[in-house]
């Protein structure tokens, strides 16, 4: 079920749910707009219409000019303070909503801050300081951005009232979606790619694998060359590609071997899964080979068919709609699939290597099956596990595991550059980063421990996230061997260790190993605890004093 955006604007905006993204594609969310001038009445009443919707994001408009989106240089005085009188009322109010509604979100337009009283703008400010439930939306960017003739239709201003043209809003739109988007979900971490008529305009069964079929200089297919490039650029960004095709798998292999205008290669993808199978029973098998839980994959097919039944099959996959015309693809790509669902604006190491290590970890899950014992086969990868004291230059991984893990993060937090910095300054902390090598690839920073010893000496385990690219290793319990051991030799007064777990509903495979371990009942002994995990550990891990890197 889609979630939905609120409005509540000074300005009419009555045809924006209406209105369909750039490219002609269908909007990720429900729009609802519930009049002309919503805003003051609905903030200031004691029961507004928006406290009835269910799972919504209230995005709040003022534009305090209302026509052209000019900012007017000769305003009379007595205007002015009634613009800044109304303001003060939305404020204030304003801040009770977010104070009475935590967990409601709030997407305030930075038009908002803009061109007002020194008092006003210090007020609007302080509502995004103070409460997590309010978000700044750059929408004076978008109206910079846009000339005059392309931001401002006379006839609509005529007709209605309404002071943004058709396309201007239907950028709005896109843009406010990203914002949206990006402050309710994470990143997401796999794209699924159908092939035929999505990654090229044919059909392999129409015009086979044949080099002579396909026409680079032609009008159509430079704009799946386009889409093509794109799609590389989130893979070298540390997005895992997997071809999702009802074809022949050995026929498409050598479509794309004989066709050198491809910018994506067989290599790029991590997975290959053709076939004849239903698209959702490939995906749910994905899941499993991934470690990576559907809600964390965005799927794209040209066919609306397959994207329904895969949605009906998958409720937790998010798919979008298709670019009616070609010609779109690529800015479609750019403006609105990328900084959508992929936004990562710190690549590390590991995300550079993310494609390759998948298919490593494909090579090592093959050689499983030559060995009866687990055991044996855990001995047979050499692993070699580094714990490691967490500094600065290690911030933007830290960060990115938050960020990105979903099934072992011990309590679902998503930490930020300052709140990350202030825990690691708190006294009596121990934050560690460990590292993953074995005889196939060197994973890079897997995993990231955070402890803190309380005033009565007892230890508590606030953060844990691992990749789940390790998972399946025993890694989780040699790392926390290595840490707790570490901190108690520092320590020797700590006995006891409390755990600050949370259940996301996703977390279900820290979950499993906190109870395995008995660390799901509060003031576990270390003692003990180390004799469970010691019996569990099938290796080793290194405790680095001077800091991995």
């Amino acid at each position: 079920m889609k979630q939905s955006i609120y409005i509540l604007s000074n300005v009419n905006l009555e045809m924006l749910p209406t209105l369909k993204l750039p490219g002609n594609v269908e909007s990720q969310f429900n729009w609802i707009h519930d009049g002309f001038e919503t805003l003051l009445p609905q903030i200031l009443s004691d029961q507004p219409r928006f406290l009835s919707q269910e799972d919504a994001i209230i995005w709040i408009h003022f534009d305090p000019n209302g026509i052209k989106g000019e900012t007017k240089k000769e305003e009379p005085l007595h205007q002015s303070q009634t613009i800044d009188n109304q303001l003060l009322s939305i404020i204030h109010k304003l801040n009770d909503w977010l104070s009475k509604l935590p967990d409601l979100p709030f997407i305030i337009s930075d038009s908002l801050f803009r061109n007002q009283s020194a008092s006003v703008i210090e007020q609007a400010e302080s509502i995004l300081r103070k409460h997590t439930n309010a978000f700044q939306f750059a929408f004076c960017k978008w109206v910079a951005a846009h000339s005059q003739q392309s931001r401002f239709d006379q006839r609509l201003w005529d007709i209605a009232k309404i002071p943004y043209s058709l396309d201007f809003q239907r950028l709005l739109k896109q843009e406010l979606e990203i914002a949206a988007w990006n402050q309710q979900n994470k990143p997401k971490k796999v794209l699924l790619l159908d092939f035929d008529r999505t990654l090229w305009p044919g059909t392999l069964d129409e015009v086979g694998e044949s080099n002579s079929a396909t026409d680079l200089s032609t009008e159509n297919q430079s704009h799946f060359a386009h889409f093509q490039h794109k799609i590389l650029e989130l893979k070298n960004c540390g997005v895992l590609l997997v071809l999702v095709s009802k074809n022949e798998k050995v026929r498409l292999k050598s479509y794309f071997d004989n066709n050198n205008w491809m910018s994506l290669q067989w290599e790029d993808f991590v997975f290959q899964s053709v076939n004849w199978n239903d698209k959702s029973i490939n995906i749910l098998e994905l899941e499993k080979a991934l470690s990576i839980s559907i809600e964390s994959m965005l799927f794209i097919d040209d066919d609306a068919r397959e994207r329904y039944a895969a949605q009906q099959a998958l409720p937790s996959l998010t798919v979008v709609d298709f670019p009616k015309n070609s010609a779109d693809l690529g800015e479609w790509m750019s403006n609105y699939i990328s900084p959508m669902f992929f936004t990562n604006d710190s690549i590390t190491e590991e995300d550079l290597l993310r494609s390759q290590s998948y298919r490593k970890r494909a090579q090592r899950d093959q050689q499983s099956h030559h060995f009866s014992n687990y055991e044996d086969f855990i001995n047979s990868l050499s692993i070699q596990l580094t714990l490691a004291p967490a500094r600065d230059k290690h911030h933007s991984r830290i960060i990115q595991l938050s960020e990105r893990t979903n099934q072992f993060n011990l309590n679902g937090q998503i930490i930020g550059i300052n709140e990350l910095q202030a825990l690691e300054d708190r006294p009596r902390t121990y934050s560690c980063i460990a590292h993953y090598k074995d005889h196939f690839a060197d994973e890079g920073i897997i995993g990231y421990l955070r402890f803190e010893i309380n005033a009565d000496d007892t230890l508590t385990f606030t953060h844990y996230y691992l990749s789940c690219r390790i998972l399946e290793k025993r890694v989780e319990h040699a790392l926390l061997v290595a840490a707790t051991s570490e901190i108690q030799r520092i320590n020797p007064a700590i006995e006891k260790l409390t755990v600050n777990f949370h259940d996301t509903g996703r977390n279900q495979r820290i979950h499993e190993f906190l109870d395995q371990t008995g660390l799901l009942s509060q003031n576990t002994g270390i003692t003990d605890l180390l004799k469970i995990l010691k019996k569990l550990c099938l290796y080793e891990c290194k405790y680095d004093f001077e800091g991995y890197y």
